[in-house]
């Protein structure tokens, strides 16, 4: 073990010479990650994995030695050994880093609390527990500088507009924010901070949004607990985008497809379906239900929703289909400004052109846009 780690640190002293001490901790991030995968694929039967474990879990005994370190070649269970040393001491590398890192932050801020936009990491969402729930949250970049001081809980919770709270705190109704470091995690799956964490530093929280970030109308603060007994609070800087017009919709007549007809899943009737050309400024908001309606004449209704009895819309991005069969959708928007194709089969009002729609678009993280639907026919 001993060998192995100064091998490790002589390696990476070489390789990142001229690095940030933050560029050596995502380096070795990169490394942990690929060896966990490495071991993945060993534990599910694979062989040959990156040169090691010719014989998987099956080596003949006559070429096994006990040395892991020459067993690896041609053995899982022993490659998956010096894979777990491994990851241990690149493990340790990280923790001296942090250490550096930490003795460099001579200019740090004394309380800062800035919140930005998605950024795909998803660690929580309506209830008290670190569980993803499919919706990216929200990140926000926290910079203390309290020497001598640690963190045990955090709290952040509105000022003005829409009530709002998140926090450390496990088993007290609250919805639970994520805390990490470098990437990592660091609480356990009640949402409670594993150990009390070092009071300077950055460090990026995650806030599952409750409805009211998203709308950009409320403002928060940042309450940081201690473990002597003392607090301390700041206003939260709000960085995420404001975007007044994030929906439009326009029917736009009829299409030259055929998608869906009077039942609730995708496939054709033989006619020509309507085409609504939809325009969305959500990125990184992830879709799971799409809803046309009528706002006034006939009765209407289509969406992706299955066995409701309502009818079926299909849904078309870049050119693709993306609903299922089943004619429900669950697609991701990675762009600032996405176009939608809704296929819409008609059930009399719209070549009548008397009646008039909305469209709702529902996220995964609970938050939804609508808009009326222009007609252009």
């Amino acid at each position: 073990m001993r060998k192995l780690l100064i091998f490790v640190i002589f390696i990476f002293t070489i390789s990142l010479f001229g690095n940030t001490i933050q560029e050596k901790i995502n380096a070795v991030d990169k490394i942990i990650l690929k060896l966990k995968k490495e071991m993945a694929l060993l534990k599910q039967g694979k062989k040959n994995v990156n040169g090691f474990a010719l014989f998987g879990f099956n080596c003949p005994k006559r070429l096994l030695t006990g040395d892991d370190y020459k067993d690896q070649l041609y053995s899982s269970q022993a490659r998956i050994r010096m894979i777990k040393k491994e990851i241990l001491v690149f493990e340790e590398l990280k923790k001296e880093y942090r250490k550096q890192l930490r003795k460099s932050y001579k200019n740090l801020k004394k309380f800062e609390a800035i919140l930005k936009g998605l950024d795909r990491h998803d660690f929580g969402g309506r209830y008290e527990e670190i569980k993803p729930d499919g919706g990216y949250d929200y990140p926000l970049d926290l910079e203390v500088n309290f020497p001598g001081k640690k963190i045990k809980d955090i709290v952040i919770k509105n000022i003005n507009g829409m009530k709002s709270i998140w926090d450390t705190i496990p088993a007290n109704g609250m919805w639970a924010l994520a805390v990490t470091e470098y990437g990592e995690l660091l609480q356990k799956r009640n949402s409670a901070l594993k150990k009390p964490i070092p009071a300077i530093g950055r460090y990026t929280l995650y806030l599952p949004d409750n409805g009211s970030i998203f709308k950009r109308k409320t403002s928060y603060k940042i309450t940081l607990y201690f473990t002597d007994g003392t607090k301390e609070s700041t206003a939260v800087i709000n960085r995420v985008k404001r975007i007044k017009h994030r929906i439009s919709a326009e029917l736009v007549g009829l299409s030259n497809k055929d998608y869906g007809g009077r039942y609730e899943t995708i496939k054709p009737d033989g006619e020509k379906d309507y085409l609504v050309v939809v325009n969305l400024k959500c990125k990184f908001k992830r879709i799971k239900e799409i809803k046309v309606k009528n706002t006034s004449g006939k009765f209407s209704v289509w969406d992706t929703v299955p066995h409701n009895k309502f009818w079926s819309l299909a849904v078309v991005r870049n050119g693709r289909l993306v609903s299922k069969r089943d004619s429900s959708v669950h697609f991701l928007l990675t762009k600032d400004n996405e176009k939608l194709y809704i296929y819409l089969p008609d059930n009399g009002s719209i070549k009548r052109g008397r009646t008039h729609y909305k469209i709702l678009i529902f996220f995964a993280d609970g938050n939804r846009v609508s808009c009326k639907v222009k007609r252009k026919i």
